[in-house]
């Protein structure tokens, strides 16, 4: 076989080279040396992609064909991003009902009562409708339906839109800066969710999640992490993280870490019967684009992102407790672009074909979690 490399800096191919003869018996090792340079650079993060290609025709299978990959960290660490102190000027206005922050381009709105951001525009232009706020389910997978996890696991879905919740907030600022906090209790007040918002004075807005089981008894989560729906004008999507196609916490390693563009429209996977699909790990940041390349970027800060984006709501592909029967066909797509910005989805499992609970290490277990990121206008 041959081997093609390729060094890949934040994403981006920088450098390649090829070992053409590469001829090793079964459970035999060799040394190669790689005909690449090291010149690393502080602050970046380096893979080393590894195709292994066919160098002559094979029955079936032509030459070059690529039998096997796999991608190699050379250096650095994720870095997440930072806040820096803008020096423009903020306006914040508050009522009962609604706290709005203005700054130059850009106004962003906070219903009070129900605890969450309704509208982020800038520039005249609706970019945010709704969120983020506290998610804590997925649309089961045929998996989780096998595992009884649609109907074990039901208490989280829509949970934070209970009309029962107890929501607390508080609203603060200086000259250039704004901070909304939102503290809401659910189950009862079993589980505490507490969100801040700082708002800089370049429409930037940092995202601060904490999560806090205070009592009761569950067996896990389903997610942990933020919903959001944007304009459905901002189809366009690039990330760097782990693609091309979707991956999960305990399928991802075929995906390798890079650079990608896609849309909305093709997130999602039409399985027969209509489930969770499409998402995306180990996602440094991701940007939502129009036509004129204009819109949001999320970027993590402490822990690295889940992400998904899709033209439909949890509620179009979750079968119900009951497992209705319908197919991916019968689905239409809304108006609107539902995000999921998290922390960590629950594995997909499979182990057993269906049946059993994800691997321990890929469950989210009722416990206390925090993280947080950033939202930055693309102008």
């Amino acid at each position: 076989t041959g081997m093609d490399l390729f060094v890949i800096e934040n994403g981006k191919v920088i450098q390649g080279g090829l070992v053409a003869d590469l001829n090793i018996g079964p459970r035999q090792t060799q040394t190669l040396t790689l005909p690449i340079k090291a010149n690393y650079k502080e602050g970046k993060e380096y893979f080393l992609n590894v195709y292994y290609r066919l160098k002559t025709a094979e029955p079936f299978l032509e030459k070059g064909y690529e039998i096997a990959y796999e991608q190699l960290a050379l250096a650095g660490m994720p870095k997440g991003n930072t806040y820096a102190d803008v020096k423009k000027t903020l306006n914040v206005t508050k009522n009962e009902d609604k706290a709005i922050v203005k700054g130059a381009d850009f106004n962003i709105t906070f219903d009070l009562k129900k605890g969450i951001l309704t509208s982020y525009n800038v520039k005249g232009q609706e970019l945010l409708t709704a969120g983020p706020k506290p998610g804590f389910y997925r649309a089961p997978t045929d998996n989780d339906i096998g595992a009884g996890l649609n109907t074990k696991l039901r208490m989280w879905r829509n949970v934070y839109d209970d009309p029962s919740n107890d929501i607390q907030t508080s609203v603060t600022s200086t000259p250039n800066s704004a901070q909304i906090t939102i503290t809401s209790n659910l189950l009862k007040g079993d589980e505490k969710t507490i969100q801040v918002f700082t708002i800089s004075a370049d429409g930037t807005i940092k995202v601060d999640n904490q999560f806090k089981a205070v009592k009761g008894n569950y067996k896990s989560l389903m997610r942990i992490g933020n919903d959001l729906q944007l304009n459905n004008n901002y189809g366009n999507i690039q990330w760097y993280g782990r693609g091309p196609g979707e991956n999960y916490i305990d399928r991802k390693t075929a995906s390798l870490i890079g650079n990608y563009k896609s849309t909305v429209d093709e997130q999602y996977f039409p399985y027969a019967r209509p489930q969770e699909s499409g998402n995306k790990t180990d996602v440094r940041w991701v940007s939502f684009t129009n036509k004129q390349g204009k819109g949001l970027r999320f970027e993590f800060t402490d822990h690295l992102l889940s992400f998904n984006a899709l033209p439909y709501t949890v509620e179009d592909l979750d079968p119900e407790a009951e497992k209705k029967q319908y197919h991916s066909g019968e689905l239409v797509k809304r108006n609107q672009i539902f995000v999921h910005m998290d922390l960590q989805q629950l594995g997909v499992q499979g182990i057993d074909s269906w049946g059993s609970m994800p691997l321990i290490q890929y469950q989210i277990p009722f416990k206390d979690y925090a993280y947080s990121y950033y939202i930055k206008p693309v102008k």
